[in-house]
């Protein structure tokens, strides 16, 4: 969904709707379980990939007690990167820290613990970025919303290298395929088609929708343990005819996605896929479309 939403301009709005939706959704136990794990470690190195809304940075800046805390933000769009930084320092200065910046690092100190948060250019496969984290053991690697995106094996096989043995992986909200909306349209073959289209088939996100099931049995085949495993649906409901927050600017994202998808499919009708899309959006405006995505939690420990 974010190659769409970066091609029509609207990235940041809707990273910014999507984090309230996010941390809502977010897995419980599996949550819970992670927080425990990086609570317990003295002083945590700590990988986020694809750092761009920042959000998991703060949960990591949150729920960790250690004295020193060291996090390595990467993100493979700079604007992206550069906001993460900025809204990472107004993080640790409503925390009460003294802050210091510069263009790669935000750090903040207080008498009894220091953040430090290091955000390098580059992505997970940019050789000279990759070069310079391999030097350091990291004692848990975190993502949001990241392998819906990417080639999931490579990106998995990088993140065995980097994680140290008996450190976590936690990765949230990876697509598990089905995503419902309603009431039901009016052509109800027309919208199941729609939403059973893999971007996967024509390469817009290589491993398609599915990411979500195929951790498990992929991590497991690492050699990884599963510590945690749950569901973070998206749930989407206009109470009282309104959307909260910025649910509203959410939804339209994710409709405007799908009407790209099948746009790029020879199979879906243009004139039948601009109706549903026109209606689909009348809707959203007048506060009758309820959406559920269905998304899943893994936190695993390397052997």
């Amino acid at each position: 969904m974010d190659v769409n939403v970066r091609r029509n301009g609207n990235l940041r709005e809707y990273i910014r709707a999507r984090i309230a939706v996010d941390d809502e959704s977010l897995d419980p136990r599996t949550f819970a379980r992670f927080a425990s794990l990086l609570r317990g470690i003295r002083e945590p190195v700590i990988l986020d990939i694809g750092s761009g809304s920042s959000s998991m940075i703060a949960w990591i800046v949150k729920e960790s007690s250690a004295r020193k805390v060291t996090i390595y933000g990467i993100d493979s769009d700079k604007d992206l990167l550069d906001q993460a930084r900025r809204e990472s320092l107004d993080l640790l200065r409503s925390a009460g820290f003294a802050v210091r910046s510069g263009d790669q690092v935000v750090a903040g100190t207080k008498p009894e613990r220091s953040v430090e948060i290091r955000f390098p250019p580059g992505d997970l496969f940019n050789r000279g970025l990759l070069d310079s984290l391999e030097g350091i053991a990291f004692d848990g690697i975190t993502s949001r919303a990241f392998f819906d995106a990417v080639p999931r094996g490579p990106s998995l096989d990088l993140v065995g290298r980097l994680l140290a043995k008996g450190g976590f992986f936690y990765s949230t909200l990876n697509a598990s395929g089905a995503v419902e909306l309603v009431p039901f349209f009016e052509d109800r073959e027309l919208e199941e088609a729609v939403l059973a289209l893999d971007p996967g088939e024509r390469g817009a996100r290589p491993e398609g929708d599915r990411s979500g099931r195929a951790l498990y049995d992929e991590l497991t085949g690492m050699g990884f343990a599963v510590a945690g495993y749950g569901s973070s649906d998206w749930s989407v409901f206009p109470w009282n005819g309104a959307y909260g927050g910025d649910e509203e600017i959410l939804v339209n994202a994710l409709l405007l996605s799908l009407y790209e998808e099948g746009l790029a499919h020879a199979s879906v009708d243009r004139f039948a896929l601009a109706a549903w899309y026109a209606e689909r959006s009348e809707s959203v405006e007048r506060g009758r479309l309820s959406l559920m995505a269905h998304r899943t939690d893994i936190l695993a420990i390397k052997s």
